[in-house]
């Protein structure tokens, strides 16, 4: 949690048009759990997941979505999973 809390600060001092804001995150508690949570400026347009109904992208087209695009001209590219 205290990695989550560090980066989402750091997340949220960054300022560039290609980056989404981070206005807030925070922890709550459900079904007694303690789960974390952003709260992000929402973007115009299609879900990601709507975009990878068909499969995965071909690379070209990847790199036209805002996130990828985003990332790569700030030069921080990064993939998490949890």
């Amino acid at each position: 949690m205290a990695r989550f809390a560090r980066e989402a600060a750091v997340a949220g001092g960054l300022a560039h048009p290609n980056i989404v804001t981070v206005h807030d995150f925070g922890f709550a508690a459900y079904n007694g759990q303690t789960c974390a949570y952003l709260v992000m400026e929402l973007l115009p347009g299609q879900p990601l997941s709507s975009a990878l109904q068909a499969g995965r992208l071909p690379l070209p087209k990847a790199l036209k979505l805002p996130l990828g695009r985003g990332h790569l001209e700030t030069g921080i590219l990064r993939f998490q999973r949890k």
